[in-house]
């Protein structure tokens, strides 16, 4: 229709042509709502009977709940006596917290047992606004008879993803329910704004080293067309990073930049990933309340030539970090010199090479870093 609004009468025809006919081509349905209808009658969801899982052990005090309550207030109050009702879900689509700005409507919605506690994944009743949300991760509306069970179709419910900013993980679903001969399309408008609102809560949420590593993310992302990986409490990828870096690489990249972590230099590093490739690091530190809390690392291809001053340099046994990672040794080193035991990474190999110069000269020595990081592994390798 010209103002937005689905044609009713059109959807229950295709909705009545679908149920009949599966395998035929469905016409004049958005796409969101056909690929749903496919996903509800694959998963064998029944359209003509109905069935809401209740799920008892819901934290209804999570940090998702804590950060959407002041968005829900206002919509609440900015919503005040019209008829809908505004629901909350969880990353697996459990309805969390609802406010009714109209008794009616929230007496109506009772009888489908739109309330906490109860689960409105697809697979289970079909299409709706918060399951196809889950589902396709993207804002829909739902209107009349573009949901999948009969039950549903007197109702219309706009449904927006409530994404985690730092990581883009899908935390929870931001759902309006109403009747659908009420329907007005400025309702998702109105869902994914709040949704937003809810995610930028989210962010704020998180400590102030978290804070501080996305910033300089981001910062330094909008400046370059190379791979970014951010590392800290969390790891964060550009998309050119994803394709650069294998797992394993990745793997590699994380150890060492957790290594700058505990140095006092910036500047350019140089690493070897496991196919052989050296990329070129350039460093920036992320500090907060004094402390360095993360590394942004910028990975490009190295300088001609700089591969092999960084080999050369690497012969001395004062050789350390200063301003590159230091590569194994191009040709076989003593055997008396146990970082030649190659663990893959570049980070672990120069920490071997610290301590075991340590122990040889008989000078104290120092691990630190988190619980499993493998200092005692380091030690007992390098001791042996």
């Amino acid at each position: 229709m010209a103002d937005g609004s689905p044609d009713l009468t059109r959807l229950a025809a295709a909705r009545a042509d679908f149920l009949a006919s599966p395998e035929a081509q469905i016409s004049g349905v958005p796409d969101l709502v056909a690929a749903s209808w496919r996903r509800s009658r694959s998963a064998g969801v029944e359209f003509g009977s109905y069935n809401v899982p209740y799920h008892q052990d819901l934290d209804f005090d999570s940090r998702l709940s804590r950060c959407a309550r002041p968005v829900l207030r206002r919509l609440a109050d900015d919503m005040n006596d019209v008829p809908v009702s505004i629901a909350l879900a969880d990353a697996r689509a459990r309805i969390i917290d609802r406010r009714d700005c109209s008794t009616s409507v929230g007496r109506v919605l009772d009888g489908v047992d739109f309330n906490p506690g109860f689960s409105f994944a697809e697979q289970g009743i079909g299409t709706n606004g918060i399951g196809t949300v889950y589902e396709a991760g993207l804002p829909v509306s739902v209107v009349g008879s573009a949901h999948f069970n009969e039950t549903l179709t007197p109702f219309a419910c706009a449904g927006a993803p409530i994404l985690d900013p730092l990581t883009g993980r899908l935390e929870g679903v931001l759902d309006v329910s109403l009747l659908a001969d009420d329907w007005n399309p400025l309702i998702l408008a109105l869902v994914k704004t709040a949704a937003g609102d809810i995610g930028r809560n989210l962010m704020l949420d998180r400590s102030r080293a978290q804070q501080a590593l996305f910033e300089t993310y981001v910062k330094v992302d909008a400046r370059t067309h190379h791979a970014v990986v951010a590392v800290g409490d969390t790891v964060i990828l550009n998309q050119r990073a994803q394709h650069l870096l294998s797992p394993e690489d990745q793997l590699v990249v994380q150890q060492h930049a957790r290594f700058l972590m505990s140095r006092r230099t910036d500047g350019s590093n140089l690493v070897r990933l496991t196919d052989g490739r050296s990329m070129q690091l350039r460093v920036t530190r992320v500090v907060a309340g004094g402390d360095t809390t993360g590394v942004v690392l910028l990975i490009s291809d190295p300088p001609p030539g700089v591969g092999e001053q960084i080999r050369e340099r690497s012969q001395t046994p004062t050789a350390g970090f200063g301003a590159f990672i230091v590569e194994p040794p191009a040709e076989p080193a003593p055997a008396e010199e146990p970082w030649t035991l190659h663990s893959g990474s570049s980070a672990w190999e120069v920490a071997a090479r610290t301590v075991w110069e340590a122990l040889r000269d008989g000078t104290p020595v120092l691990l630190s870093g988190e619980p499993g990081s493998g200092r005692l592994h380091l030690l007992r390798e390098v001791f042996a």
